[in-house]
Order: structure tokens, then sequence, then C-alpha cells
């Protein structure tokens, strides 16, 4: 991204996210959006606890990145996730059996895995399934190396998810009884998010057909940005190796639109300063908090519930901006959500932050790779001509 594009997204970015918080309310439509998000949040960490769960932070995210307005997105998300996770998490046991936990094999299988996950999330309507598809089976892959059992590692995972997407059908079914109850109605604003509103409504076998070129592109950028994570985590072992696969996973999906009018590596870039800067911004606001408030439940609960308001408040905001309230939250929740019970102890999830960071250089250092070469292959092919 050029410095002066650069300059616009700063100055268009800070200016649409002042305005987002100015709008922050505890009522109306996106007051109770925000509510069902941070309950759902809630009462999936409390779930864990109970479960005695280690991933608690995932299994809040998992509640995190599900609530919508409307409660047929809801329960159609909870059911992608949970399929994509249950795929996932069995591709991902049978390739670390075939891997036999050999370091090469599996940065292979972990490329390979990766560069089908974004080709068939870019082409599909339910791209939310492959998203979670992809993810899940690099996860398991990754950490099979260093575990005795790799279906229970698998089993974990899926667990994790299902209490998640428990907890968010629950709080999103009581919310729409109650709003019958009271003879309300469902909510009349979509506020699912720009990339949820078009993501499904946009795509058509014409969208996949045109795009299949600009698909292979992205995919063919992920595997080697994978390949190039694992092989330096093989010889110099990264702050977090899973966060930063997933990273990439995360930022190459651009919606269907976007595959067509040819400007997907700038929608990528702004993914991907959205993404950084969401995570940026919760660890300056969160992490001096924990020493504050220490390890009770309550108020960590209380500073979560806030953190997680104004997350889902910019998240439901414009598409400008939206995708900084989703990882702010993303930031938010891993610092605040620790393995286990509430800490203090930052310390996993700064790394997890750092692991976003080492995949965001190094995806960034592939994309100009690739957009040097294609700059040469469009210069070759003209002079033949």
């Amino acid at each position: 991204m050029k410095m002066s594009m650069l300059r616009r997204y700063f100055r268009r970015t800070t200016g649409g996210v002042v305005t987002e918080l100015r709008l922050v309310t505890l009522r109306g439509d996106r007051g109770k959006l925000c509510a069902q998000t941070v309950a759902s949040v809630v009462f999936a960490v409390y779930l864990a606890d109970i479960f005695n769960l280690k991933e608690r932070w995932w299994v809040a995210l998992s509640a995190y990145a599900l609530i919508r307005a409307s409660p047929t997105v809801v329960f159609r998300r909870c059911l992608e996730r949970l399929a994509g996770t249950v795929i996932g998490a069995s591709i991902g046991v049978l390739l670390a059996t075939m891997a036999s936990r050999q370091s090469g094999l599996t940065v292979v299988a972990l490329s390979f895995v990766s560069g089908l996950g974004v080709y068939c999330m870019l082409g599909s309507p339910y791209s939310y399934s492959w998203v979670l598809g992809t993810v899940t089976a690099i996860m398991v892959l990754s950490d099979a190396v260093g575990v005795d059992s790799s279906p229970s590692l698998a089993v974990n995972r899926v667990l994790d998810v299902s209490v998640g997407v428990l907890a968010t059908a629950t709080i999103s079914a009581a919310s729409f009884s109650i709003e019958r109850l009271l003879r309300r109605g469902p909510s009349s604003v979509n506020l699912s998010g720009p990339s949820e509103r078009s993501s499904r409504d946009s795509f058509t076998p014409h969208v996949a057909e045109c795009s299949r070129s600009t698909r292979i592109w992205q995919a063919l950028q992920g595997a080697i940005a994978i390949a190039l994570i694992g092989s330096v985590n093989h010889f110099h072992a990264l702050p977090n190796f899973v966060q930063s696969m997933v990273s990439v996973i995360a930022v190459l999906l651009v919606s269907p639109l976007v595959l067509l009018n040819g400007h997907v590596e700038e929608a990528v870039h702004v993914r991907m300063f959205n993404r950084l800067l969401g995570c940026f911004c919760a660890v300056l606001f969160a992490a001096p908090l924990l020493p504050l408030i220490g390890d009770t439940p309550f108020l960590c609960l209380l500073v979560l519930g806030t953190g997680v308001w104004l997350a889902a408040h910019v998240q439901a905001g414009s598409g400008e901006v939206s995708y900084i309230g989703t990882q702010f939250g993303v930031g938010f929740i891993m610092i605040f959500v620790q393995d286990y019970a509430w800490s203090t102890d930052a310390s996993a999830a700064l790394q997890r932050l750092w692991g976003i960071l080492v995949a965001l250089l190094i995806l960034t250092a592939t994309m100009a790779a690739f957009s040097e070469v294609g700059r040469k292959f469009r210069l070759h092919g003209r002079g033949d001509v």
C-alpha cells in the first residue's frame, strides 16, 4: 500500500471510529445487539469454566463471532461454524497421522490445506464453514506435533466451539422469545455487518467462475505465506505459530464483489491494517487494566463486557471500520480470557498478538513478491504483442 493511500486510510479510519464511538448507546436495536453479544461471551466463559475447558478464549471468541441481529442468521452461522470445525478437525487428525510428526511433511500439509481452504472459501456461499474448517485443520495439525494423541486434541477443539455455539444459540433464542412475549418482534434493522450482508447475497456461480484466476492467485499467496511461516517456526519458534497461520487465512477472506472488481490486493491490505489496528487498540486499552482489576471474576467479567460492547458496537457500524471493531473484540477477548482461569498475566495473549504481527509481515512480503511477478508477467505479455 502506497504512503498516500496509507495516509488516506488512517484519516478515514480514525474519523470513522470516532464517529461510531460517539453513537454508543445502551438503547435501540444496536444496543440490544451489543447486549446479546456481551451476554453470549460471558455465558460462554461461564460454561467453559463449568466444563473445565482449557481454551476459554477460543470458546469466548466462538460466541463473539456468531451473534447477529437476525436469529435465522445466528443459527445458520452456528451450524456452519460447528460443521466446519468437525470436518476441519477430522482432516487435521488424518493429515497429522500421515505426517507422522515429521516437521517437513507437516509444513507441506499445512501449506496445502491453507491454499485449498483459501481457494474454496473465496468461491463458496458457505465460506464461513470453509474458513472454520481450514482454521481448525491447521490448528489440529500444527498442535499435533507436540501431543501424544491428535484425536483428543481434535475433540477438544470441537468441544470448545460446541460450547461457544451453545451459548450463542441459547442467548439468541432467549432474546427472540422475550421480544415475542413483549410483542416487539425481531429487529427491523439489519445490523449483521457489511461482510455478512454481502458475502452470501452477492455470491453467484458467475462470481466463482469469473474470479477463478483471482482465487487461485490468492490461494497460492496463502499457501506460500503459510509455508514460510512454518519454515521460520521450524528454525526459530514463533511467539504463537497457530495464531500466525490463522491470521493469514482471516485477512485473505474478501467479499465476492471484491473478487470481481479487481481490487483484491487493496482489500487485503485494508483488512491487514484493520486487524493490526484493532488488536493494537485492544492491547493499549486492556493490558494496563489487568494488574488493576486483579483476578477477581466479577471485575474481570465487568471489564470484559465493556470491551465486548464497544467492539460489537463498532462492528455493527459502517463498512470502513466494521472489521476494526471485530478485531478489537478478538484482541480484547484474547487478553482478558486466559486459559483455565482469570489471571493478571497477559503473556499468552501478547504472544498471540505477536503471532498476528509476524503473520502480517510475512504475508505482506509474499504479496509484494507476487505483485512484482505479476507486473513483470504483464509487461512481458505486452512485449510479445
